[in-house]
C-alpha cells in the first residue's frame, strides 16, 4: 500500500513538472484539484505582479491572481488557457482591458474582476465568453456614459446569454442610473446585485430582459421621494415587480415614503408568498416627517383602498333610478307640472308687481276659471259675493271658460 502511494506521488510530480512548461513553482502554488485528472489549479495571489504572469500551464482550469498590482489586461495574456473555467483577478489595479483580451477563454464559467479600477464594460471586452455563468464587477469605478440616454447603443452583456449571477454593486463613484437595456441579453440571469449604486430610479423596461430573475439586491440606494407605482405605464422605481419571477428582494437602507402612493408595495411585500422581501420589518419610513422612523410594514394602507366596484354600482344605479323617475313623471304628471309651472310664473309676476308703487292698480278685480256646466252657478255666486262686498255693477272680471276640453 505504501509503495502504491509513493508511486502515484512520484508520478504526479513528474506530470506536474512536465505540464508547467517552465512556469516558476517558487512564485505560485500549483496543485491538482481533481486527483489524476491532469487539470491544475494555480494560485498566484499576493505576488505583487504588475501584469498577467506567463507562461501558465495550458491545462489550468482554476487561476487565482488576486491581490496583485496588475494594471491592464491585453490581448494574448490568456492565449494558451482555453481550458480555464475559473478566473479570479480581483483586488488589483486594473483600469484597462483591451478589446478581445478575454476572447481566448471560450470555456470560462466564472470571472471575478471585483475591486479594480474598471470604468466601462463593453461588448468587445466580454467577447468570446459565451459560457460565462458568474461575473463579478463589484467595487470598481463603473459609470454610465452616453449622457444618461435611456438606451445604450451597444448593451454590454448582450452576448452573455448563459450568465446566471451578476454583481455590479458598490461602485465607488456610484452608477446613479441603469439604462433601460443595460441587462439586454441576460435571459438566464437569476441573481443580480445592484446595491449601493446611488440609484434614484429604474426604467420600466430595466428587468424586461431577465424573466428568470429570482434574487435582486437593491440595498443602500437612493430611492427616496420616488413613487413606487404598480403598472406598466409610469414606473418611477419598482414596476418590474409586475413580471419578475423573484424569490428574494433586498431593499435595505433605502428611504421610503409612507403614503398611499406606496401602499401597493407595502401590501405586496407583506402578503406576497412568492417573493421574500428580506428584513422587511427593518424598513423605516423617511417621509412624511410625522411618520419618520416608524416601520414601513406597520403603515395602515386600508384608508388608501378605493372600492371602484362600489363606486361604479352607485353611479350606474343612480342613472337607472333617475331615468325611471323622469319617465314616470312625464307619463303621469305632465299636465300637473305644466300647471304648476304657469302658477309659479304667476306667483313671481305677482311678487314683482307688489314691489312697484302702483301695485294696487289692477286691470281686473278677479280671475275666475269654470266649465260650461257650472256657468249658472258661478254667475249666481258672483252676484251674491259682489252684493255682500258692495261691488255689484262696478267690478271687472277675467273669466276662463272651458267648453268640452277647450278653453275660451
Amino acid at each position: 500500500m505504501r509503495q502504491s502511494s509513493t508511486f502515484f506521488f512520484i508520478l504526479n510530480c513528474c506530470v506536474l513538472i512536465t505540464l508547467t512548461d517552465g512556469f516558476s513553482l517558487s512564485n505560485c502554488t500549483i496543485y491538482f484539484p481533481f486527483e489524476y485528472s491532469g487539470h491544475l489549479k494555480v494560485l498566484c495571489s499576493r505576488m505583487s505582479y504588475r501584469k498577467i504572469p506567463s507562461p501558465l500551464p495550458h491545462n489550468t482550469v482554476n487561476l487565482d491572481i488576486s491581490y496583485n498590482a496588475i494594471h491592464q489586461i491585453v490581448e494574448g495574456d490568456f492565449i494558451r488557457l482555453s481550458n480555464l473555467i475559473i478566473l479570479n483577478i480581483s483586488h488589483n489595479r486594473i483600469s484597462e482591458i483591451h478589446s478581445n483580451a478575454l476572447s481566448d477563454l471560450a470555456n470560462l464559467e466564472e470571472l471575478n474582476l471585483s475591486n479594480n479600477k474598471i470604468k466601462t464594460v463593453t461588448t468587445k471586452l466580454l467577447n468570446g465568453l459565451a459560457n460565462l455563468s458568474h461575473l463579478r464587477l463589484d467595487s470598481n469605478y463603473l459609470e454610465t456614459t452616453e449622457n444618461h440616454q435611456e438606451e445604450l447603443q451597444s448593451p454590454p452583456f448582450i452576448l452573455l446569454s448563459e450568465l446566471r449571477v451578476l454583481k455590479i454593486n458598490s461602485q465607488r463613484r456610484g452608477l446613479n442610473y441603469i439604462p433601460s437595456n443595460f441587462l439586454k441579453g441576460l435571459k438566464n440571469l437569476q441573481v443580480f446585485y445592484a446595491g449601493n449604486l446611488n440609484i434614484e430610479n429604474l426604467h420600466v423596461d430595466t428587468f424586461s430582459y431577465t424573466l428568470n430573475l429570482t434574487f435582486l439586491d437593491l440595498a443602500s440606494n437612493n430611492l427616496a421621494n420616488r413613487n413606487i407605482t404598480l403598472g406598466r405605464t409610469h414606473l418611477k422605481s419598482l414596476d418590474f415587480l409586475v413580471d419578475a419571477n423573484l424569490s428574494m428582494l433586498d431593499l435595505q437602507n433605502n428611504s421610503f415614503t409612507c403614503d398611499c402612493s406606496n401602499a401597493w408595495f407595502i401590501d405586496w411585500a407583506v402578503k406576497n408568498n412568492k417573493t421574500q422581501v428580506l428584513y422587511l420589518n427593518m424598513y423605516e419610513c423617511r417621509y412624511p416627517l410625522s411618520l419618520s422612523g416608524k416601520s414601513l410594514a406597520a403603515f395602515n394602507t386600508e384608508s388608501c383602498n378605493v372600492n371602484y366596484d362600489f363606486i361604479c354600482f352607485v353611479y350606474s344605479s343612480s342613472i337607472v333610478i333617475l331615468t325611471l323617475v323622469i319617465s314616470f313623471i312625464y307619463h303621469f304628471l305632465k299636465w300637473q307640472l305644466v300647471y304648476a309651472y304657469y302658477l309659479f310664473l304667476a306667483f313671481l309676476n305677482d311678487k314683482k308687481r307688489k314691489r312697484t308703487s302702483n301695485h294696487l292698480d289692477f286691470q281686473y278685480d278677479a280671475f275666475i276659471s269654470y266649465s260650461a256646466q257650472e256657468e249658472p252657478w258661478v254667475l249666481e255666486e258672483l252676484d251674491q259675493t259682489a252684493g255682500v262686498a258692495g261691488l255689484k255693477g262696478s267690478y271687472a272680471l277675467n273669466t276662463h271658460l272651458e267648453i268640452q276640453g277647450h278653453v275660451k
